[in-house]
């Protein structure tokens, strides 16, 4: 990963048992390796701060493990370099590439980082339909012909949220003294791929979700309000 996500693990390095999960931020400008740590709800984190170069050589220490079969997870495009070089170096492992973006918001660069990552990746998943839709015919064939391209639908079906829902509405029935009313909180910005309106449908089905707050401004501004 490119960032210390230190506020969505429960610890640096263990997501669940017998997996382990080293968080590593890289950058290009450092040359060591260093331990830091982050505050993070109320509680001291700490992560891999790490150039490209030793990036590359963790992920092969990691890979020749015995009984232990490795699977990186990229996000950001750009770190197709070290997996290449992790790769160049003796690293076995298989590659999962997400991507929340549609093909023409990425900048030149990255449309050249996931082109390369097409040819080595297990699988390319689009976070929603727009994500993979628009890919260039090309790659999207490439993909697609082997079996590699998947798409993480974008909405979340009534069902599944109505039983969130009516457990958030028990407890707020269950403590009285709580004065706000129920709600959804949304940070994004406007934009399609962020499916506001289906949100905005989900909530007039279910009226346990509350009224909405959305925290963000776009394009769809005007035809969400």
């Amino acid at each position: 990963t490119s960032s210390p996500w230190t506020n969505i693990y429960p610890s640096y390095r263990r997501l669940a048992a017998g997996l382990a999960y080293p968080v590593i931020q890289c950058a290009p400008s450092q040359l060591r390796t260093a331990i830091k740590w982050e505050d993070c709800r109320e509680q001291r984190r700490r992560y891999f701060h790490t150039g490209l170069l030793n990036a590359a050589l963790l992920l092969r220490t990691l890979s020749r493990k015995r009984d232990r079969e490795l699977i990186v997870h990229v996000h950001t495009p750009i770190l197709v370099v070290v997996i290449i070089f992790a790769r160049l170096i003796g690293g076995r492992f298989k590659i999962v590439n997400t991507q929340h973006n549609t093909w023409p918001k990425f900048r030149l660069y990255q449309r050249f980082c996931l082109w390369i990552m097409s040819y080595i990746t297990s699988a390319y998943v689009g976070c929603a339909e727009q994500a993979t839709d628009s890919l260039s015919p090309p790659m999207k064939q490439r993909l697609v012909g082997d079996d590699r391209l998947r798409t993480i639908p974008n909405g979340i079906p009534v069902d599944t949220m109505r039983h969130y829902a009516q457990q958030r509405s028990g407890h707020h029935l269950a403590h009285p003294d709580t004065t706000l009313p129920p709600q959804t909180v949304v940070i994004a910005k406007m934009a399609a791929q962020k499916n506001g309106i289906h949100l905005l449908r989900l909530v007039r089905q279910l009226p346990e979700l509350g009224y909405v707050t959305w925290y963000g401004d776009g394009k769809m501004r005007e035809e969400l309000i």
